[in-house]
């Protein structure tokens, strides 16, 4: 892109964060048709996308269905899809269900945002300094899927952020006559606040930092290997694996819910402490991977509801 580098400012104070963010630079039509080239060659090297992460705002330039299209051309019936946007989510869902259309897929989709963005989508307003209740999370997912017609069939899970209070994975129920029950699966939050370092918490790049740790751990136990075997493709170290499959056999053990659905937690949980460590640096998104694992090691089971 030949738009110059936008400035981000973040100013923090003693108990919140705020960021000043620029306006990006406009991509061009040309540009935008020479990135859809360079995915039409790379699968038609290696094939549909193992994993894609779609996350934030669409700059100048781009239509809202431009997530929809790129999509499209690398999301295969394997692909397993992490969205971390609402900018053109009816379009996106619409691609998304024909790409899972096929009987036997085994890839998926799972939608990540926070309460007070769901309650939004779904027409009903929420604080986020506020925790959500079961009955607004059950309110707010029955909203949602009412005005997303696109959504049990695209979707398999929501994951549900709330700040410093629990998190939420919601599975999206694919047949109509169940839209008013909701399996839901609440995870403990997590508490950093005996390890702020000179009482500053950098929350900037917390929810990427969710994003990319929960795809990574997800696509880690959707191909787990087997004992003995060493062929896994994902970008999961080898010792960080050892752990998301300990701590998912441990969770499958002391729950009533599938291994489906706990995998999901499980991969959403490892999420949530990759962004819980990122709030302990002072650069966006950084954080240490000891940290995360601590955090994650010692959470409890979750909660079925």
């Amino acid at each position: 892109n030949a738009a110059p580098l936008r400035t981000c400012t973040t100013i923090v104070g003693k108990d919140c964060a705020t960021e000043l963010v620029e306006t990006s630079g406009e991509v061009t039509e040309q540009e935008l048709e020479q990135l859809g080239k360079k995915i039409e060659s790379l699968v038609s090297d290696g094939g549909k996308a193992s994993g894609v992460c779609i996350m934030g705002s669409m700059p100048p330039g781009c239509g809202d269905d431009t997530y929809a299209s790129l999509s499209e051309k690398m999301v295969g019936k394997d692909t397993l899809v992490l969205i971390d946007s609402v900018i053109g989510l009816d379009s996106l869902l619409k691609t998304l269900k024909t790409c899972f259309e096929s009987d036997d897929r085994e890839g998926g989709a799972v939608l990540k945002l926070n309460a007070a963005e769901l309650c939004k989508l779904a027409g009903a307003d929420k604080s986020e300094a506020e925790k959500v209740t079961i009955e607004e999370l059950t309110a707010a997912t029955r909203g949602f899927l009412s005005k997303y017609e696109c959504a049990s069939s695209a979707l398999d899970y929501l994951c549900v952020t709330d700040g410093k209070f629990p998190g939420y994975l919601v599975e999206v129920p694919k047949d109509s006559t169940e839209e008013d029950k909701f399996n839901l699966i609440q995870l403990p939050a997590i508490d950093i606040s005996t390890e702020i370092k000179g009482g500053m918490l950098y929350p900037i790049g917390a929810g990427d930092t969710v994003a990319a740790g929960t795809l990574a751990a997800w696509q880690y136990l959707h191909h787990e290997p087997q004992t003995g075997e060493d062929n896994f493709f994902g970008v999961v170290p080898k010792q960080v694996g050892s752990v998301l499959s300990s701590v998912k056999s441990k969770w499958l053990g002391d729950a009533s819910s599938d291994e489906r659905s706990i995998k999901m937690a499980t991969s959403f949980a490892f999420g949530l402490s990759c962004g819980s460590a990122s709030c302990l640096q002072q650069e966006n998104s950084v954080f240490n991977v000891d940290d995360a694992l601590r955090y994650f090691s010692d959470m409890d089971s979750p909660m079925i509801q």
